[in-house]
């Protein structure tokens, strides 16, 4: 029951930090962008939508990790494993947000700054579906791929 509540405190406590670092970096970002437009609203909103789908992701995993780690009772491999993973998915995060503005800049001619402060909403929106559908796509492979770290027992067969 003890590793239970240690894991939801710790999942909440990384969940929150994520989250809220995340749409820090994103304001970052628009920070010529004052007054934010409808448009810089629904990307960072998107952009914030695809962080919590690879937190989901990620949470799960971690969870697994935390639960291994602390039934053998280490708990610095269990603060680390659950660290390293939500840092990493913090980073493909970061990474897919710019990934967005990168296709979109090599699809359109338009300065993604630019329209976004015209309230460009058609752009905004392509940038949204565009960052949530690669975190839906992306993220379950991801997780697979960290879960390949965690060092369970070999089983013979």
């Amino acid at each position: 029951m003890l590793f239970k509540l240690i894991d939801l405190i710790l999942l909440a406590v990384f969940g929150i930090v994520y989250l809220y670092s995340f749409i820090q970096v994103v304001k970052m970002r628009f920070k010529g962008g004052e007054p934010h437009t409808p448009a810089f609203i629904t990307v960072s909103t998107s952009a914030l939508i695809a962080a919590s789908i690879n937190l989901y992701g990620i949470a799960d995993i971690t969870s697994d990790a935390l639960n291994f780690f602390l039934n053998q009772r280490d708990y610095v491999m269990a603060l680390l494993y659950s660290g390293a993973f939500f840092i990493g998915m913090w980073i493909f995060s970061l990474i897919l947000f710019h990934i967005g503005f990168l296709i979109i800049s090599t699809l359109t001619q338009a300065d993604e700054m630019e329209a976004l402060e015209a309230n460009d909403m058609e752009l905004a929106l392509v940038h949204a579906v565009i960052m949530v559908t690669l975190a839906f796509v992306i993220s379950p492979a991801l997780v697979n791929i960290a879960g390949e770290f965690i060092p369970y027992p070999k089983v013979p067969f």
